[in-house]
């Protein structure tokens, strides 16, 4: 049998690899074999974003770039997954999900934090390359990040807490994810109503997909995660559709098709020495004077007339004076 044959018999020995010791409930083959499936489309997608950015001309792939960080964080993330690392088991607070050889009751569920780190550098790409096409101000921009990025550390925090505390930071992820939607209706929005009427107008289809995708993770997290509704390959599909849909389809491929009507470098948007987020063209940069390499002579400054000592004080009076006062 060639070794080739022999790799296919052998199928997926992710799980004999690296084992779930500890974990009552933990993904099985097949989970594996989808998290393969998806971390070999982000790794693809990632590879035709970075390939398409080598026909834009170097000052023009500032978004493209912005758009594969992402991409890449999201494919480390599911290689992880897929070869059963990052994770780490975690007392369950419910008993909905059982198994006939659980330690405990509830029992152990393995939670995998590594989907979480990667989040936390993939959410922010997206929300600085839509800044890109409606013209979002930096302020705006950095304030929604700020806003995802708690609850992506919320969920991530809760993730790895046993008792019902945990839906204490589910309530604070909650609170980043409706300061997301604020910011996408009352700013993004509003940003996009300026520029071109079809950028304009699927910016609105973006914000609205965005909005109702961004609302699912939270419902994904009390499902598996959280609440322990459903097993972790059940889990994988959830996030990994979510990851797709998000991701590739809005945040990659719906972009960039946006983005074929917008002049970067008209708009400023060509790197990150411009004003990335505006719309008014690149930053004036005032021109700086630099000193002269060679000694120049400075003008002599006008003499000015000053009082002679003589005149400065009161002159001594003479003879002829002393005689008249007399």
């Amino acid at each position: 049998m060639s070794p080739l044959a022999s790799l296919f018999e052998r199928g997926n020995e992710v799980l004999n690899i690296n084992n779930a010791d500890g974990a009552d409930f933990h993904i099985t083959t097949h989970g594996s074999d989808w998290l393969w499936s998806v971390f070999s489309i982000f790794a693809l997608v990632t590879l035709l974003v970075l390939g398409f950015s080598f026909t834009k001309p170097k000052n023009q792939r500032t978004f493209l770039h912005v758009i594969a960080l992402g991409l890449i964080a999201l494919s480390y993330q599911y290689f992880t997954l897929a070869s059963n690392l990052g994770w780490a088991p975690v007392h369950a607070e419910f008993n909905h999900v059982t198994t006939s050889d659980q330690s405990k009751t509830p029992g152990m569920r393995q939670i995998f934090y590594a989907r979480w780190v990667s989040y936390f550098v993939a959410f922010p790409t997206f929300f600085l390359s839509f800044a890109v096409l409606v013209g979002e101000t930096w302020s705006n921009t950095i304030a929604i990040i700020i806003c995802e990025e708690l609850t992506v550390v919320s969920l991530l925090i809760g993730t790895l807490i046993h008792s019902t505390y945990k839906w204490g930071y589910y309530t604070f992820g909650l609170a980043g994810f409706f300061l997301v939607v604020y910011y996408l209706v009352f700013s993004y929005r509003v940003a996009a109503q300026s520029q071109d009427k079809s950028v304009a107008t699927h910016s609105f289809a973006i914000i609205g997909g965005a909005i109702v995708l961004l609302m699912l993770y939270p419902i994904a997290w009390a499902l598996s995660e959280g609440g322990n509704v459903i097993q972790p390959d059940s889990e994988a599909v959830f996030y990994g559709i979510l990851d797709i849909v998000f991701f590739i389809l809005i945040g990659t491929f719906y972009q960039i098709f946006v983005s074929r009507s917008i002049d970067f470098v008209g708009e400023g948007v060509s790197g990150f020495d411009y004003r990335v987020f505006t719309s008014h063209g690149p930053r004036s940069v005032p021109a700086v004077a630099y000193p002269s390499t060679k000694e120049e002579e400075l003008p002599t400054p006008p003499a000015q007339s000053r009082p002679s000592e003589a005149t400065a004080h009161t002159a001594e009076p003479t003879s002829a004076d002393v005689e008249q006062q007399v």
